[in-house]
């Protein structure tokens, strides 16, 4: 493949393979929505134009090779053998029949109206084949894939059955789902901005109770949670990737509403309890 290509994922502009062009820890594909570091990945040529320069979209671009490279075609997938699956741009939002995530591409079946993710797709090695993972949640140790089990998350805090990474030094457990989810969520149905996985409460906001922007509970201060700095907006990781059906009840009471002030605010209201 050459240096050089255009891809239906950012028509504007033509596409470069650049492997040491990723400066961002956070950067990810726009296709499959992975991180890209230390991955051979395509940027945008106009963002190295003095002209594009306040082109945001464009300096936010990347593709990896192997997403770019993606059959246009699935026939006889596993997950969906009845028709052909095609790989498109999601229009309106849509979901992966198979994850619940909200995705920008999917392999579609016209048809049967479904579809799944890049992710989902192509899940990469198996279950048991994954052995090991160095996560930036966890970044003293490796973690180890155990067995499925019935287990409270040190991530999400959550008790549900599922596969296990597992720190054996620190006694630390995480579902495989945690483990794998996004470091961001480029578009969620829920807010206007993008929101970044972090691990714990940032110290400014330390000294005030923060609750979920979804469903109106609790955060713990030492769960991994999706984070808006711009808005201080905090949701939790569970409320954060539920399918679009989990959210019609918090989208008609307006509770996500952007403009409006809600009082009294979470810290006071937990104060007087």
């Amino acid at each position: 493949m050459s240096s050089t290509i255009k891809h239906f994922s950012h028509p504007e502009h033509e596409l470069i393979l650049k492997e040491n062009d990723v400066i961002e820890d956070t950067a990810t594909c726009y296709v499959c929505n992975r991180t890209v570091i230390g991955k051979p990945t395509y940027t945008c040529t106009s963002r190295h134009a003095a002209a594009d320069a306040d082109d945001i979209g464009c300096k936010k671009f990347y593709l990896h090779q192997t997403c770019a490279e993606l059959p246009p075609h699935l026939f006889q997938h596993s997950m969906h053998n009845q028709h052909t699956l095609t790989l498109e741009l999601c229009f309106v939002r849509t979901y992966c029949n198979s994850c619940d995530l909200q995705i920008k591409f999917a392999y579609r079946c016209r048809p049967c109206n479904s579809g799944i993710c890049v992710a989902c797709a192509f899940p990469g090695p198996s279950v048991e084949e994954q052995r090991e993972l160095h996560h930036q949640g966890h970044q003293e140790h490796t973690l180890v894939l155990q067995r499925q089990a019935l287990f409270k998350c040190d991530a999400c805090w959550v008790k549900a059955e599922d596969y296990s990474y597992v720190c054996k030094t620190c006694d630390f457990w995480i579902h495989k789902k945690c483990a794998l989810s996004p470091p961001i969520i480029a578009e969620p149905a829920y807010h206007h901005h993008p929101v970044t996985l972090i691990f714990s409460i940032p110290d400014e906001h330390l000294y005030f109770t923060r609750w979920c922007n979804i469903c109106d509970d609790y955060i713990p201060v030492h769960s991994w949670m999706y984070y808006c700095q711009k808005c201080t907006y905090f949701v939790h990781m569970k409320c954060a990737t539920a399918p679009a059906s989990a959210l019609n009840e918090t989208e008609a009471d307006g509770s996500d509403n952007p403009d409006l002030i809600e009082f009294p605010l979470h810290s006071v209201r937990g104060s007087t309890k």
